[in-house]
């Protein structure tokens, strides 16, 4: 292998990286392609994987879905002939997201099924309890509240076993919506305080926020104007 352009490939990859932390993501992503380019032709496979994935991922910030599903495909299709086991939970994953995004809900669930899978097997607790939570999004989206709660509590027990505070706080938002759904207002306040506590604990403003809203919306539709309104506040 040459070394000189698989350097100036790995030189185009942290210039990408650099260009997308601040910002300018054309930019970034015509550094990136430039360095796929460089690995696709010296046939450095771990260089090319890692410049579809960034590439994937760039376009899925800019809200561009179909861009994005075009290279993370590649992605894992890559990672499958690498048999890089940890780079296919990330790939699929990261479909499964994209699917969500664009409420192809029924793709979703099938990425984050197998995502979930490859977790068990690898032993990665933590993404193991996530992939579940995402397949409760996808559950909740499609309207089957039960699966998705399912879900959720699979989730909530891993989270609370490891003590992954953030997906915990997210997982009993989740809970608190799915429950609202159900028209459970009870129910869903329960989780949503329960949510707010460790989002206040994390100093997460901007959730805690999004916490709030939830739960002022659920005293609402229970009548109690008082709190929602502070709630609210």
């Amino acid at each position: 292998m040459n070394a000189q352009p698989k350097a100036k490939a790995d030189q185009l990859i942290q210039q990408g990286i650099e260009e997308y932390e601040t910002g300018k993501s054309g930019s970034a992503i015509e550094s990136l392609q430039e360095a796929l380019n460089i690995y696709q032709q010296i046939k450095h496979r771990q260089g090319e994987a890692e410049a579809l994935e960034n590439i994937g991922l760039i376009y899925n910030d800019m809200r561009n879905y179909v861009k994005a599903i075009e290279f993370y495909q590649q992605y894992l299709g890559l990672v499958r002939e690498l048999e890089d086991e940890e780079g296919e939970h990330t790939a699929l994953d990261s479909l499964g997201n994209v699917y969500y995004s664009l409420g192809n809900n029924i793709k979703a669930i099938e990425c984050h099924q197998q995502s979930w899978l490859i977790a068990q097997k690898l032993e990665d607790v933590q993404e193991e309890g996530r992939s579940l939570n995402k397949l409760g999004l996808a559950y909740a989206a499609m309207g089957s509240y039960r699966e998705a709660i399912q879900h959720y509590q699979q989730s909530l027990v891993i989270a609370r076993e490891i003590e992954d505070r953030y997906n915990e706080a997210w997982v009993l938002e989740n809970l608190g919506s799915a429950y609202s759904d159900f028209n459970n207002y009870g129910k869903a306040i329960e989780y949503y305080q329960q949510s707010l506590a460790i989002m206040q604990e994390l100093q997460d403003r901007e959730d805690e926020a999004w916490v709030l809203e939830n739960l002022g919306s659920a005293y609402f539709s229970l009548g109690d104007y008082a709190k929602a309104i502070e709630s609210y506040q």
